[in-house]
């Protein structure tokens, strides 16, 4: 073996017995610990306060017009103002069932045959457009998807990007 080789296999056995023996790296993950402990723990009583503010509670009473009840069965009242929860909301209601089984299906693809997951979720994300926004909206997803990868084979960046 030679010298020099020898020397560097040797300083870096030296440099890695030194970090092992160092005091202070017990200390460091305890350090580290805390921190995601109070961050964490800072986190949560935010959370918590504004969950239990009294202007979450009296809101709804003062201003009655602008919530109802929940459908669910919750204290919480629904804010009418912003109707941005109820896009979300018809969006789970008409694809529940899509989204429940899908990582079912992920699962059970993975186990069965590694190597056929892409194929899976490219043909359960087409199925999904498909059933939710019909034939022609997955027929043009597709198309621009195969006019990427045409652009990007031709190795020119400038066209990817335009």
């Amino acid at each position: 073996m030679p010298a020099g080789r020898g020397s560097a296999t040797e300083r870096r056995r030296a440099a890695n017995t030194e970090q092992q023996d160092e005091p202070h790296s017990g200390t460091w993950n305890c350090v580290v610990l805390l921190h995601w402990c109070t961050g964490l723990s800072g986190f949560v009583y935010v959370i918590w306060r504004y969950a239990n503010d009294k202007a979450n509670t009296s809101l709804p009473n003062e201003m009655r017009q602008d919530f109802r009840p929940s459908p669910y069965g919750f204290g919480r009242k629904q804010d009418m103002t912003s109707l941005d929860w109820q896009i979300e909301r018809s969006f789970v209601l008409a694809t529940w069932n899509w989204l429940l089984i899908h990582p079912l299906l992920a699962r059970a693809t993975a186990y069965a045959a590694p190597t056929l997951l892409p194929m899976f979720y490219t043909a359960y994300s087409a199925l999904f457009v498909t059933a939710l926004l019909g034939v022609e909206v997955a027929a043009f997803i597709v198309i621009l998807h195969a006019l990427f990868i045409v652009v990007a084979s031709l190795r020119a960046p400038i066209l990817s990007y335009a």
